[in-house]
């Protein structure tokens, strides 16, 4: 959890707030993942069609011109399967189908 660094001066003083915000950070179900491990819920909840394991960048890097990032290397290194803005892309024209349990078959997504 960020803190803007102004206002840390106005903590350090007011040492009930300071408790507070040490209260939240504790008990906020928001944690860093430096690592960037999926939650164990992501998968059942989003199912795995919706999983990317990567943006995509490389594909679109000529059209907007973007310079290179330390991620571009890391996707190099391990080449993603499922990128996210390609996705995207195809969104415009047509929405996946996802699978259903009940009929077993894929059907129309009504998300």
């Amino acid at each position: 959890m960020a803190i803007d660094a102004g206002k840390i001066s106005l903590l350090k003083r007011n040492k009930p707030a300071r408790r507070l915000l040490n209260r939240l950070i504790k008990e906020v179900p928001i944690k860093e993942n430096e690592e960037g491990v999926p939650s164990l819920w992501y998968m059942p909840l989003v199912g795995p069609d919706s999983f990317f394991d990567g943006f995509g960048f490389a594909e679109y890097r000529k059209e907007f011109r973007w310079k290179a990032i330390p991620l571009d290397a890391h996707q190099r290194t391990y080449p993603i399967k499922n990128p996210l803005l390609p996705f995207l892309e195809r969104l415009n024209d047509k929405l996946p189908s996802k699978w259903d349990n009940r009929t077993k078959k894929f059907v129309r997504n009504d998300d």
